[in-house]
């Protein structure tokens, strides 16, 4: 796949979870958004790359001699004071306690930005080395929406076709756990 169709899904996927995530998309232009995309792309860059603690534990000490230790601990404050003002304006601006517990839970961003992107990734990349299944799920996509334009997540129950690729697709690449904390 090319690096731009990863980097759009990248940013879909960016939009979606930010937005139920922190309540606004941050793609796009302006400071907010240039930073948060900076930021959620260092981090998704950081939770995929290789550390000596991820798979040597006895080795860990070699991720501080790479720089790697000091990445991740630059990577994380800058996160979390960009999140602290996002929380802080959100709490000026909102009423609701729930809104404020939901948006501090940024694990949730980082691992369904990476982790949604890397899943369409893969399962496109399996629909087309299989176009035969490609053009069942097609087919199958279009009987269900019909002439609408966007897919509404009742949509996707009545999907049997597709809902067997997309696990087919994580059994077969699953989505790894991650070890390090941002």
């Amino acid at each position: 796949m090319k690096k731009a169709s990863a980097a759009a899904l990248g940013l879909w996927a960016n939009d979606i979870v930010s937005k139920a995530v922190l309540g606004q998309k941050y793609t796009g232009e302006g400071d907010a958004s240039e930073i948060m995309g900076a930021l959620s792309r260092k981090a998704s860059e950081l939770t995929s790359a290789f550390s000596f603690r991820d798979f040597i534990p006895a080795l860990s000490w070699l991720d501080s001699v790479t720089w790697f230790a000091g990445r991740v601990a630059k990577t994380s404050g800058a996160l979390d004071t960009f999140l602290n003002q996002v929380i802080d304006k959100h709490e000026i601006q909102s009423d609701n306690a729930d809104d404020l517990d939901d948006m501090k839970d940024f694990d949730m961003f980082v691992a369904g930005t990476d982790t949604s992107t890397s899943t369409m990734e893969w399962l496109m990349a399996e629909l087309a080395r299989k176009p035969s299944a490609m053009k069942r799920v097609q087919e199958e996509i279009r009987l269900v929406v019909g002439d609408r334009s966007k897919i509404e997540e009742l949509d996707i129950a009545r999907m049997e076709y597709f809902k067997c690729a997309i696990k087919e697709t994580l059994r077969l690449h699953s989505v790894s756990t991650l070890a390090r904390v941002l």
